[in-house]
């Protein structure tokens, strides 16, 4: 019997060969689609999950309240944090503190580049995590201060084919460290991203304190007990912080390492997380785009219905149960879904590339992924032939042998009018995904293009080394002297991402038990100047006046609105107990993601002190030339290290590049929307085309033109797509509002999109429709009549 129905499925499939490549072409797009996000989807829920302790390892992050009831997110700690849990914690049975190092420049022979992939860990490190050594021993390994654990990448990439163990790398032309152990490549489904790590405690070399109880500056990493109540142990640490630092009410929480890669909205955070939400977006619109398919597949199957009627009638005659007829019918939709995975297997191969390329992953649809993918996919086709095929089943099974033998119709009022539900019903979401496609994007330009509050063109920086920040007075008195430099300055942060806070500050009137949070920054003179910043009140730091380097604070206008000050120019102002007086109020500008609105900011002025970045500000002619000539500026006053400039508005599209690309990937899968539920149209308007005939015949010989009949065939597809839109606009009007409330600042929702969403769904709806009902008005009257 089985084979009987393959039979018959094969014989229908060659005979309607434009319909079985519609219905195929379509499923096939549609289980594309839904296999390139599924391999998305897998990977961002795969993060940290190769850990063999992953279900015992956990973050500690922080909650720490402010004024106005305000709690901020920190996923940073202190330093001792991490041995205090192992002493008083019985359920915490190892802790590890992790810190990213600055940029190094590494050597090795004549081999010098400039490295940032470099952690800082405690030796627990090996034991907690899953990292693994190839050569080294994890006991051991940094037995000695000066020891080094390299990835076999950065070992082929200095040492060649060499064994680099107990090799030596120079640091910033200073001291050596000593690989002690080379690991695997770090897996890319890892939060923690890097080529090297170094003993935690090489800190204090570097002058830092590790015993401070109110300076958050390391991931702080804790392993439980394998019978450990994580519930318990969250409250048990919740006042370890204010048990230790009496001053401080911050709340201590454990955070588990599989969540925090979408599950982290923590200031200070690694970067490269990803967000949950946008899990369950794509979840949601590979499922629409494959119901899409589905729907033109049960359209095109009821639609010719009366093709298969006599069929089903001989079946049931002959013995057929409706239950066999259904198995039939359903068997064949999952025929043509085996064939449309099989061809959406190609379409996937062909573009997983440039969609792993889009999406920023390596994603790969090899064997090496497991059994449990294919199973996986090949359980999406059977279950989309089956959800596709279950209406039409019901239907034709439904038909009964008398009216069918009788000759009676099967295309009346009640299967056009599901027809025509179907037909509103594909287009609302088309029409939907088309207006969220073009709301994301216009978000994503909102917040490329707004005015941040500075001038980021044409800046370049420079991170500092160890080293390299002694050097700064001369170059910047070199680069000036070039008329295409406009100027320079430096800073300990980079005025793009501010993360430096601290609630120690006070001002005549602060209530002194209300904690506030400011921002801070530390620079040189002429950072104002560089940027491009305005003063809405005051003047910036100036070397005229000497005692700014001491006593001087500016402040941004959400600090002045805090402390309640229409003018705070000339007020005293305390910060970290250093007393000075605000000289000057700098207009709001953006030093942190668009998510949030500006903070409270406060800038001092310290020439003296090291700093971590050189700016320089060039004109916008010339760009080359001028590059050149501040790189052989900066070689002749540190020839030892080189001269690594990054343009801080590319930086600044770094920090968006997410977004960029969730909005490039969504429009994408909403044009294959498109492509999918005109593919349907196509096909129902050539079955209209194809029962209307021999009317179209008669019309045609009582005079009617070309522009008649398309008019005649296209109205009512133009009528069902009206109606997509009065429904798909409300349902994406609120959709997208929720959304940009994620944005503090974020662009309004405006009508026009709507009104452009639904002509371009009109557009090419009637484009398809005209196109057969073109086709439909220019046969020949004589050959539609010549049976008549």
């Amino acid at each position: 019997m089985i084979k009987s129905y393959i039979k018959t499925a094969l014989r229908h499939l060659r005979k309607q060969k434009g319909y079985s490549f519609i219905n195929i072409f379509g499923l096939a797009i549609g289980i594309a689609c839904c296999i390139l996000i599924l391999l998305w989807v897998r990977d961002e829920l795969s993060y940290d999950g190769f850990h063999a302790k992953a279900d015992r390892l956990f973050r500690l992050v922080e909650e720490q309240p402010y004024a106005g009831g305000t709690i901020f997110k920190v996923a940073v700690t202190p330093g001792p944090l991490g041995p205090a849990l192992i002493e008083e914690i019985p359920e915490v049975i190892n802790a590890c503190r992790y810190t990213t190092a600055p940029r190094f420049l590494v050597g090795y022979k004549e081999r010098r580049f400039y490295e940032s992939g470099m952690g800082m860990a405690d030796p627990s490190f090996w034991k907690m995590f899953g990292f693994k050594l190839i050569k080294g021993d994890p006991d051991t390994v940094f037995k000695q201060i000066n020891a080094l654990v390299i990835s076999e990448n950065f070992a082929v990439k200095y040492f060649g084919d060499e064994d680099p163990l107990d090799k030596a790398l120079r640091m910033e032309n200073m001291y050596d460290l000593v690989v002690k152990g080379v690991m695997e490549d770090v897996p890319s489904n890892s939060h923690l991203q890097f080529d090297c790590v170094m003993p935690f405690e090489l800190l204090k070399m570097g002058g830092q304190r590790l015993d401070q109880w109110g300076n958050n500056s390391y991931y702080t990493y804790a392993e439980l007990a394998e019978n450990a109540n994580t519930d318990d142990v969250d409250q048990k640490i919740r006042g370890f912080i204010t048990k230790h630092h009496p001053r401080s009410d911050t709340t201590l929480h454990l955070q588990s390492i599989k969540r925090i890669h979408l599950h982290s909205d923590y200031v200070a955070d690694v970067p490269g997380l990803g967000d949950i939400r946008y899990i369950f977006i794509f979840s949601l619109t590979a499922f629409l785009v494959l119901l899409i398919a589905c729907i033109n597949f049960m359209n095109l199957a009821t639609a010719r219905a009366g093709n298969r009627a006599r069929e089903v009638g001989m079946r049931k005659v002959t013995g057929a149960s409706r239950v066999h007829i259904m198995r039939q019918f359903l068997g064949e939709s999952v025929l043509y879904a085996l064939f449309a995975f099989i061809l959406a297997l190609g379409i996937v191969s062909l573009l997983l590339p440039a969609f792993g390329n889009l999406a920023g992953k390596t994603l790969s649809l090899g064997l090496s992924q497991g059994i449990g993918l294919y199973l996986a996919l090949i359980g999406i086709a059977l279950l989309t032939g089956l959800g596709a095929g279950i209406y039409p089943a019901l239907y034709l099974s439904g038909f009964k042998p008398v009216d069918v033998l009788r000759g009676s119709s099967f295309s009346g009022p009640k299967g056009k009018n599901f027809r025509r539900i179907l037909v509103v019903f594909q287009f609302s979401l088309s029409i939907g995904l088309i207006i969220i496609s073009i709301i994301i994007q216009g978000q994503i330009n909102f917040i490329h293009h707004k005015d941040i509050g500075f001038d980021r063109e044409n800046v370049i920086y420079e991170r500092f080394g160890m080293r390299t920040f002694r050097v700064y007075e001369s170059f910047k008195n070199e680069a000036l002297r070039d008329p295409n430099v406009v100027g320079v300055t430096s800073a300990n942060s980079l005025p793009i991402y501010i993360l430096n806070s601290t609630s120690s500050v006070s001002w005549p009137g602060k209530d002194p038990n209300e904690e506030v949070l400011f921002h801070n920054a530390t620079v040189t003179h002429d950072y104002f100047e560089t940027l491009g910043m305005e003063m809405a009140e005051g003047r910036a730091f100036s070397r005229e006046h000497a005692s700014d380097a001491k006593e001087a604070y500016i402040i941004n206008q959400a600090a002045a609105r805090v402390m309640g000050e229409e003018s705070p120019v000339g007020k005293p102002f305390t910060l970290w107990g250093d007393a000075g007086t605000v000289i000057g109020v700098v207009k709001n500008f953006h030093f942190k993601s668009m998510n949030t609105s500006v903070e409270p900011l406060v800038i001092r002025l310290r020439d003296a002190e090291p700093y971590t970045y050189l700016m320089v500000r060039i004109k916008g002619t010339n760009i080359p030339d001028t590059l050149d000539r501040l790189t052989k500026t900066w070689n002749t006053v540190s020839p030892a290290f080189p001269f690594d400039y990054t343009f801080l508005d590319e930086e600044f599209d770094r920090m968006y590049r997410p977004e960029q690309r969730i909005g490039t990937i969504f429009g994408a899968f909403t044009v294959l929307a498109i492509i999918i539920a005109s593919l349907g149209l196509l096909g129902l308007a050539a079955f209209v085309a194809e029962r209307r005939t021999h009317e179209i015949g008669v019309r045609k010989v009582l005079g009617a033109t070309m522009g008649n009949i398309v008019y005649l065939l296209s109205r009512e597809f133009a009528i069902l797509v009206a109606v997509a839109n009065i429904v798909a606009w409300p349902a994406a009007y609120y959709i997208m509002r929720k959304w940009l409330q994620n944005y503090a600042y974020h662009i309004g929702i405006n009508p026009l999109v709507f009104l452009g969403a639904g002509i371009l769904a009109l557009f090419v709806a009637l484009f398809t429709v005209s196109w057969q009902a073109l086709r439909a008005a220019s046969v020949d009257p004589v050959d539609s009549l010549r049976y008549e």
